[in-house]
């Protein structure tokens, strides 16, 4: 990495660090407030990304391809009966929408593309999903086939 390419990558790291205080605060305000109230024993706590960040990893800045540094993103839960530990099953942001249906008390359409959670929150081992859905749309791509394929998509950026 040269010179400058290092510098931005130093002071884009302690941006990103920087904002995570802001987030980590925010947390701590919440939490603090559920507890006052007394609804933290009664409240599931989730905290995920769509997406990690390659940080200068194979070369590249941020998401732009999918490197383990972009796909294997921690999903972190806090809640009723959740076990704590860590669980190493793939899990996809489709399959929050059932996870928070059931733990609501609603019914799950089995025609929804995710599966709930719940049974992995309480250390259960359903059979699951072995890969996820990825879309990369990055270097490689021809403009003129993304601009065929997402017409309304590409005309916003």
């Amino acid at each position: 990495m040269h010179r400058r390419q290092r510098s931005w990558a130093t002071t884009d790291f302690q941006n990103r660090m920087g904002s995570l205080l802001g987030v980590d605060d925010l947390v701590a305000d919440v939490v603090d407030a559920l507890h006052r109230t007394g609804e933290l024993d009664n409240t599931y706590l989730f905290f995920v990304s769509d997406n990690g960040v390659n940080l200068w990893a194979h070369g590249l800045i941020n998401e732009e391809a999918p490197y383990e540094e972009s796909l294997h993103v921690p999903a972190v839960v806090a809640g009723p009966g959740v076990a704590p530990g860590t669980d190493s099953h793939i899990i996809d942001l489709s399959d929050l929408a059932p996870t928070f249906l059931e733990l609501a008390g609603l019914p799950v359409d089995d025609s929804a593309d995710g599966r709930s959670l719940v049974p992995l929150l309480h250390s259960e081992s359903p059979p699951w999903h072995h890969d996820i859905p990825v879309q990369y749309a990055g270097r490689g791509v021809q403009h003129d086939l993304w601009n065929d394929l997402w017409p309304p998509l590409y005309h916003l950026w």
